[in-house]
Parts: structure tokens; sequence; C-alpha cells
């Protein structure tokens, strides 16, 4: 006798991703149609009134309809896990066993070093996500997350542009931003109250910390590589940070803090975190005339390497970052990219 009751569950889960695929294909159209019609060989009246309609009215109908896919996607994805949890009591009664047990049946263990999380996020190399969540189950029976960000050119349908760094180092709005919120927001619908842990690499990095600044999930710990750095009155809501920066990567320069309005800067930073209770660091390290492998924003053995010294420093501060990163330490019982 099957153990399935109602709605076939992988019929609704890919329905779901078709949803969010049409989502994310209205939101590539929307952006592509709005940089045409702002070509400079397009001018007089005619434009001009298009373009006052298309930001007004036509390209917000567009991102309103992409909104309510996937919305829809969210809703069709709870109603296939009310299925499969109806389904495996009634296989469970029957002598079927549970769909909690193969749920969280282990995909291998966390990393455990901050050089090995920087591995897992270069992984990411070609994939055309941005993203990837790993929800960890720790020995503690706990449920964790460890969101990696990748930096620019990282996704496709126009997400992760080097256009966006200006908006997320001003604090605007952007559909980048809103991209990375929708991910986290579907990893951990079953547990929204699970701390996360954020690596994010150069433009990944800036996403981070503006994620930690708003506050919106329990975030404890973040680690970057080769990200700019900035001030915020918010600071990062409690979120422990480490920022590795490598001397011969002109990336994490671009925060122009160097000399003394440099100095001023950091403090500034590091009295407001301290302030909402976060510790904050700025690891440093490498030769800034000699690299491993090409230019070190661009070949990530220099900052695997930092990342290892990093994990060898016995300072009190990097120690007790380690020790908050040891919380995400466990079995991987899910990974979404």
């Amino acid at each position: 006798m099957s153990g399935m009751y109602g709605a076939d569950v992988e019929q609704l889960r890919a329905l779901a991703t078709q949803f969010d695929r049409s989502a994310d294909r209205l939101d590539v159209d929307r952006m592509s149609v709005g940089n045409e019609i702002r070509v400079k060989a397009w001018v007089g009246p005619v434009a001009v009134r298009f373009r006052a309609q298309w930001d007004s009215d036509h390209s917000r109908r567009l991102h309103d309809a992409a909104e309510r896919l996937r919305g829809a996607a969210l809703s069709l994805r709870a109603n296939a896990d009310d299925q499969a949890r109806t389904s495996a009591v009634g296989a469970g009664a029957l002598g079927g066993g549970s769909a909690d047990a193969s749920a969280e049946k282990s995909l291998g263990s966390a990393p455990e070093s901050t050089a090995d999380y920087l591995k897992t996020l270069h992984s990411m190399e070609g994939e055309k996500d941005g993203v990837r969540i790993q929800r960890v189950r720790g020995e503690d029976g706990l449920v964790r997350f460890v969101v990696y960000i990748n930096g620019t050119g990282s996704a496709s349908g126009g997400l992760f542009g080097l256009d966006d760094n200006a908006y997320l180092m001003a604090g605007a709005p952007n559909d980048t931003l809103d991209y990375v919120r929708r991910m986290i927001a579907e990893a951990t619908k079953d547990d929204p109250d699970a701390e996360l842990m954020l690596v994010g690499y150069s433009q990944g990095g800036i996403v981070a910390q503006r994620l930690a600044q708003d506050g919106d999930y329990n975030i404890t710990t973040i680690v970057t590589a080769g990200s700019p750095s900035f001030t915020s009155p918010t600071g990062l809501n409690g979120a422990d940070i480490v920022r590795l920066e490598h001397l011969g990567d002109f990336v994490p320069a671009t925060d122009f803090e160097l000399g003394p309005a440099g100095l001023l800067k950091a403090g500034a930073r590091g009295l407001i975190n301290g302030a909402t209770g976060s510790r904050d660091v700025t690891f440093q390290g490498g030769d800034p005339l000699q690299f491993r492998d090409g230019q070190p924003h661009f070949d990530h053995a220099d900052y695997e390497w930092l990342a290892n010294e990093f994990d060898k420093n016995t300072a009190s501060a990097p120690a007790a970052i380690r020790e908050q990163m040891a919380r995400f330490q466990g079995d991987i019982v899910g990974d979404a990219k």
C-alpha cells in the first residue's frame, strides 16, 4: 500500500521551480528593457515620456508580477512539505518509516576552518548562481545555516552586476540584495530563528555586511575576503566579523581606509560595531608585490593562505571568532544553490 496521500509532492515542487524561473525571467527582461530605453541615441519627447511611464508604471507592474510568482512558489513548496509530512505519518503507521529521517541524511561534514569555508566559496566559480546555502545540524542537535555569497559576475540574469556595488555601499535598494534575501528566506523558512554565518567574497562581502546591518536575520558571524568595508550607523547588530584583506589586493583599498583618514574611519566602525556587541577584526597579510597565483583578488590561493594564517593566529579576538564559527560544524543536511 502506498504511503502517499493527496497531491504529488514532486509535481508541486517542480511547479514551484517553474514559477521561480518565470519570475527570474520577468526580472531579467525588465532590467534589460530598462537598460535599453536609456540609450543616449533615443532622444526627444516620446523617449522622455516613455521612460517616465516605464519607471513609474510598466516596470513596477512586471516586478509585482514576478513577486507574486515567487509568493506562489513559496506556497507550493509549503504545501509540498505539508503533504510530505502527512504522507510520512501514514507510511510510518504502516511500517514505512519517516520522511524526517531521510530529510536529515548527511551530505557530508561542514567545513572546520576559515580556509575550508573559502575553498567551498571558491568552488562555486562558474556555477552562475551567486549564492549557496548549507543547512548544518551541529553536535548539539541544533540547525544552523552557512550562506556563501560570491562576487561580481557570479550570477546570471543581471544579478551581481558591477553597478550594484554603488547601491550596496550607499545602502540603496537593489535587485542583488533582494535576490539573496529571497534565497535565505526560502532556505530558512522552517527554521526562521536559526543562526546564520555569512561567507562573502568581494561584492558578496558587501552584501553580507548589508544583511547584517539590516538586522532581519539571526546573523552571528561574517567572514569576508577581498571586500570593501564601510561604516553604518546601525553597526552589524551583534554579528562578529573577520575581514580578510591581502595587502596585494586593490579591492579592499577601494574603501579608502589608508592613512590617518582611514584610521579614523576604521576606528569609527569599530566603535559602532563594539556598541552593538560585535567583534570587528581586520586581518591583513601577504606581500603587496609578490603573489602566489596571479593578482590575489582574482586567483584565490593567496586568500586561502591568508585564511590559514588567521586560523593559526592566537590573539584573543581571532580566537573568539573561531570559537563562534565552531558552532557551525556538524553534518550538512541540506545544500541549496
